[in-house]
């Protein structure tokens, strides 16, 4: 099962995309790492993934399910972020 998928995902802030559409899938039990320079967007993908941000477009689910339609509640159960 896909823990975590991205399809045709732009970040951003004010509606304007700052990277190139990002599609990703992650499986239980997968290790990745995130790097690149400052200002890069890492921060704001990671912000946009775990909801603290709207996507300019596109989508993400999260076990299976379109991260938009968790509660708050649900989302802090799901989610941690350090």
């Amino acid at each position: 099962m896909n823990v975590l998928k991205t399809k045709d995902l732009l970040i951003g802030y004010k509606d304007e995309s700052i990277l190139p559409p990002i599609n990703i899938t992650l499986n239980e039990g997968d290790l990745i790492a995130l790097i690149g320079p400052n200002g890069a967007g890492k921060s704001t993908l990671f912000k946009t993934l775990t909801a603290h941000i709207k996507p300019v477009s596109g989508s993400i689910e999260l076990m299976g399910r379109e991260l938009s339609s968790y509660s708050p509640r649900e989302k802090a159960k799901l989610i941690g972020l350090v």
